[in-house]
């Protein structure tokens, strides 16, 4: 979370930075259009780590009630 006041990467415009977006390359963003305008990988790249990190929950609960060790 940012704290001070930032430019927008994608169209300039200057904004608190707790309500705006930044990447982990270290760009920040006003909006979710300027994101998705500005940096579309970004997006992608933070569903698909929700999406593993998902998967990964469910595997270890798959082998916690195979051993026996459910909680």
């Amino acid at each position: 979370m940012i704290e001070f006041p930032t430019t927008c990467q994608n169209c300039g415009k200057t904004f608190p930075g707790k309500e705006g977006f930044c990447t982990r390359a270290g760009k920040y963003f006003c909006s979710q259009e300027c994101l998705k305008a500005g940096d579309p990988d970004a997006l992608q790249k933070e569903e698909h780590y929700k999406y593993t990190q998902v998967m990964a929950d469910k595997i270890r609960k798959a082998r916690r009630y195979r051993i026996g060790e459910t909680r």
